[in-house]
């Protein structure tokens, strides 16, 4: 017994590393390498490893190993520089390394005994290549500069479409034939998936994101809740420099191709939007700013963002035979108004130990026809459509704090995370009138008597009739002032 817990013990350590790895992958990247004597090429045990970056509070070092190896972990994403240092050689030094997100990249040094009189020295520069060495997996990193200079969606979900394999569904963006809320998506190592469908829950835009690593396969079981993809962002965080940036995106409908109408066979109905309408644009606007409240110790970072979504939608009525035949249009405004708020502080207590909390909150009001986001909806069919206004909101708070322990041979990270999505229908009125669009049937002549008028609390809801002398003209969608003013003109509806 005494033997068996012995042996436990000696795994624990073992077992801990492995689940602290898992944690730790999902945020921050890896440097390993190996220092080498660069006269005879053997590894040289005992040397320092330094690196810094302006990514980086301080600075993280390491020794190498009897092998001459080194693990520098739980860097995050940025530009680095390493320094390696050993009694009796020259300092030796290797600039851009860019390390990603969730990825291990490999960087050797050769140092150069102080013996060795180096008449001539051959320094190759360039950068680096990134390559991860720590898993096989497909996919894509999508830095922050890239959604800087290249057009793209502002939310960092459509982002995705750059990684091979992925393609446009009706709920987001899907990855080798699977659909989008199979995805996992994670900010700053909390799952902030919609816990009701599974889509995105927290949509930010791209100018608050450091990185965005997108997996489409062969990515590591430390994911779960995935049977798709996987999209990972992180926040960015604060400098030992103030900096900041002020933007703006303004997309007008008039930019947009003409609308084809959305109908149905046997329906005199049909749907489009009205891009060429100067009501129809996507707008967002914002400041971010980032910087150290005490330097290498303590910093923040902060952004605010309006984000607006104006659309107009059209109600085409036509005829059975050829809906887009149109001899009546109806239009409705659709409006989203989002804000967002993100704050980030990162504290570094020493070099092992550091902690960041990061806040999001955006709060939204929808009002119109459209769905929740704003998306086109088609207003044929049986189903009534109903004048829409509603405020939602997601927020999130994270904290995570990192600890390196046993000669940094340990690495132990602990996250805890708060994910909130809210949806409120607000009650239309207009007068004091309830505004609720209700599908109703349109006839040249009324089939009986009792189809001369409304009675109270109907509003002619109902299948086509199977007689086709009952005059059936159109389905179409009115509020209910409107059909009580249209029975009130002996309108058969």
């Amino acid at each position: 017994m005494r033997m068996k817990l012995l042996r436990l013990l000696r795994l624990a350590p073992l077992a801990l590393l492995v689940i602290a790895g898992v944690a730790s992958a999902q945020t921050t990247g890896t440097i390993i390498g190996v220092v080498t004597d660069a006269q005879s090429g053997k590894p040289v045990a005992g040397a320092l490893v330094v690196a810094t970056s302006s990514s980086l509070q301080g600075e993280q070092t390491v020794v190498s190993d009897k092998g001459g190896a080194f693990r520098i972990q739980a860097l995050p994403p940025g530009e680095y520089k390493l320094a390696a240092q050993f009694d009796g050689y020259k300092t030796a030094e290797r600039s851009d390394l860019t390390v990603r997100l969730d990825k291990t990249i490999r960087a050797n040094l050769a140092i150069v005994p102080e013996a060795v009189t180096m008449e001539e020295q051959i320094v190759k520069t360039g950068i680096a290549p990134a390559i991860n060495v720590g898993t096989a997996e497909a996919g894509a990193v999508v830095s922050k500069e890239f959604t800087s200079n290249v057009p793209t969606s502002r939310g960092f979900q459509n982002v995705a479409i750059v990684a091979p394999t992925a393609t446009f569904d009706l709920l987001g963006v899907s990855f080798a034939g699977a659909t989008s809320n199979e995805n996992n998506y994670i900010l700053d190592g909390l799952s902030v998936n919609n816990p009701s469908v599974g889509t995105l829950g927290s949509q930010l835009l791209n100018n608050f994101l450091e990185e965005i690593d997108i997996k489409t396969g062969s990515f590591m079981p430390e994911y779960g809740f995935a049977s798709a993809g996987i999209v990972n962002v992180v926040t960015k965080s604060g400098s030992n420099e103030f900096h900041g940036s002020v933007f703006g995106n303004y997309q007008p409908g008039s930019l947009s191709p003409l609308p084809k109408s959305l109908g149905r066979a046997g329906e005199a109905v049909s749907t489009a939007r009205d891009y060429q309408n100067t009501k129809t644009f996507l707008a967002d606007f914002g400041v971010e700013v980032g910087g150290p409240i005490i330097k290498d110790k303590l910093w923040f970072f902060a952004g605010i963002a309006p984000n607006l979504n104006r659309s107009v939608d059209l109600q085409n009525i036509g005829t059975d035979a050829d809906p887009t035949n149109v001899l009546q249009s109806n239009s409705f405004q659709n409006k989203v108004d989002e804000i967002q708020y993100v704050g980030k502080l990162t504290y570094l207590f020493n070099e092992n130990n550091s902690a960041s909390v990061t806040g999001i909150y955006a709060p939204t009001t929808v009002s119109g026809v459209a769905d929740g986001n704003g998306n086109l909806v088609a207003l044929t069919g049986t189903n009534s459509a109903i004048y829409r206004e509603s405020e939602r909101m997601f927020g999130d708070l994270i904290g995570r704090y990192t600890s390196k322990l046993l000669d940094k041979r340990l690495l132990v990270e602990a996250v805890a995370g708060w994910h909130r999505q809210e949806a409120n229908a607000i009650p239309v009125t207009v007068d004091g009138v309830e505004r609720e669009l209700v599908l109703i049937e349109l006839r040249e002549h009324p089939t009986s008597d009792d189809d001369d008028e409304l009675d109270d609390g109907e509003f002619g809801v109902g299948e086509r009739p199977d007689d086709e002398e009952a005059g059936y003209v159109a389905r179409i969608y009115a509020t209910r002032p409107q059909v009580r003013a249209m029975a009130a003109r002996g309108t058969t509806v």
